[in-house]
């Protein structure tokens, strides 16, 4: 999944995220503070930081090369 780009390659290379929004059971929505990355396979597999943007919301970026057995 994503875009065979690490994350710190940015837009128009990595694959990303944007105008991410929690909900919970009731519909209630929040923004995404507070979350933890997990990455199974850091060699291979990268995620960045969660960011705000202004035009895009909250969003992060991902991915790694295709193929990585790590």
């Amino acid at each position: 999944m994503g875009s065979g780009h690490f994350p710190q390659e940015g837009q128009r290379k990595a694959a990303y995220f944007k105008n991410i929004k929690l909900f919970d059971s009731k519909a209630n929505v929040y923004d995404p503070s507070g979350l933890v990355r997990l990455v199974t396979n850091p060699k291979c597999f990268k995620v960045s930081e969660l960011m705000h943007a202004k035009q895009d919301g909250y969003m992060f970026y991902y991915g790694g090369p295709a193929g990585c057995v790590g």
